[in-house]
């Protein structure tokens, strides 16, 4: 990842997910980047914050920020040195895209997350405006940063965001919506930016963000099996 990107994945952190987060929480925040989600949580809601992270350098300077950060390819399904059902909330900011199986690491990683915790997600969205403009004009090209990130594997509207989590044995609580905060945009205020991501979703939010819990048939499963569930 070049210096450019790692500045705008540092600074673009999307703020939507720490409204769910609830205080003196243990968070789980896989995909930390340098810890600023994790240190704003630890400083504002006194939550304990362990990151996982797979860029080097990012975790280096994620561990003066969090409580502890693991440093792995979620892609090797990793076992953490944590306790199984140890987090009250997984954050999964801006991580799903960026794998080839998010499903079974979404699964998998359940295995820390307690009978009653929550899963954040947020997912770039494919459809927004500015992206169909390109693909109906033929200038689909990937990009250092955003919805057309190279690193993308993944891209997700709202019915197949709403399809992974359903699959995954999670039932979403509330569906939030972030708003383009870059660009051409700026020329619109914040509030109207707003209105529109929440008034039509799939065409003016740049990201969406879902609040999750277990299923109950899949919370049943995951206490009789344990580590194997």
């Amino acid at each position: 990842m070049n210096t450019n990107a790692m500045t705008w994945y540092d600074s673009s952190g999307n703020t939507v997910l720490l409204r769910y987060v609830p205080p003196k929480s243990r968070v789980l925040d896989i995909g930390c980047a340098t810890g600023r989600r994790g240190a704003w949580l630890r400083e504002h809601l006194g939550c304990r914050v362990v990151g996982v992270e797979f860029n080097p350098e990012m975790a280096e300077i994620a561990r003066s920020r969090c409580d502890g950060v693991h440093l792995a390819n979620l892609e090797e399904l990793p076992e953490l040195p944590e306790a199984d059902a140890s987090f009250d909330v997984l954050i999964f900011g801006d991580v799903l895209e960026h794998l080839r199986n998010p499903e079974q690491v979404l699964r998998y990683l359940q295995r820390y997350l307690s009978r009653d915790g929550r899963v954040l997600i947020s997912l770039p969205n494919f459809l927004f405006l500015f992206v169909r403009i390109k693909v109906v004009l033929g200038l689909f090209r990937y990009t250092e940063y955003g919805i057309l990130d190279k690193t993308h594997l993944r891209f997700f509207t709202k019915d197949t965001a709403g399809e992974l989590v359903r699959d995954c044995g999670l039932t979403v609580l509330a569906w939030d919506y972030m708003p383009p905060e870059y660009g051409p945009w700026r020329v619109f205020p914040s509030p109207v930016r707003r209105m529109l991501a929440h008034g039509w979703p799939s065409l003016f939010a740049f990201q969406f963000v879902l609040n999750c819990a277990r299923n109950a048939d899949d919370e049943s499963r995951a206490e009789s099996g344990g580590r194997n569930a």
